[in-house]
């Protein structure tokens, strides 16, 4: 059987760190256990090819939580030629990532292009690829940004382009989004959206492969 790469489910361990935030370090290490293991159950029961998410799961369980995490972006600034240009490390979902995110698109509201470094980014939440995207859409368009399949629940979940958005949006601005092989999860799918609906220019090595959406599940934690 061919081995995963870590970097196809770095993205969903990133994701369960956020909802935790500053506080992973105050978790036992049975705490951590406990959580991972839920998370390679849940992954066998419900991700959408059942043969992967077994596969995924026993790699998983070798795993363990990182404590260095990035709320939004690791490096912002404008490149000569009055080009934004973002860095984007990692995909969360809680609040913070988000007010970083309408700041650093605040402070770049006057680039004449941007320029997305999703390069080494291993994913996590969609939430905020689809925030981001937003920016490059006009107000009112209510086309469809992804769809989501549940295999557990056999359904199907569509999210359209945000009507609300802080500060400016800039949907006739030129972008170019740069990958890796080890662009994985939300972070490729951020990409994929924007290249199919003609938003953005994608630059790099063709990505990992792994942009397939998950769902929150509770998790009990060990006392």
């Amino acid at each position: 059987m061919k081995q995963l790469k870590p970097i196809f489910f770095l993205g969903l361990i990133l994701s369960v760190i956020s909802l935790f935030a500053q506080e992973v370090n105050s978790l036992t290490k049975s705490q951590q256990e406990d959580i991972i293991h839920k998370l390679a159950t849940n992954l066998e029961e419900a991700y959408v090819f059942e043969d992967k998410g077994i596969e995924m799961s026993e790699a998983l369980k070798k795993t363990t939580f990182s404590k260095d995490i990035e709320v939004f972006s690791k490096e912002v600034k404008n490149l000569n030629g009055n080009i934004g240009y973002i860095k984007i490390t990692e995909c969360h979902e809680y609040e913070e990532a988000f007010k970083v995110a309408a700041a650093t698109m605040e402070f770049l509201k006057s680039s004449d292009a941007y320029i997305i470094d999703l390069r080494d980014n291993p994913g996590g939440s969609g939430k905020i690829g689809h925030f981001l995207a937003s920016y490059f859409f006009e107000q009112g368009d209510d086309r469809i940004y992804l769809t989501d399949y549940c295999r557990k629940t056999d359904e199907l979940t569509q999210g359209r382009i945000l009507f609300d958005i802080p500060g400016e949006r800039r949907p006739e601005k030129p972008l170019y989004i740069v990958i890796n092989k080890n662009t994985g999860s939300a972070a490729e799918a951020f990409a994929y959206a924007m290249q199919a609906y003609k938003k953005a220019i994608i630059v790099g090595k063709p990505y990992y492969g792994g942009a397939h959406s998950g769902d929150d599940e509770p998790l009990a934690m060990v006392s």
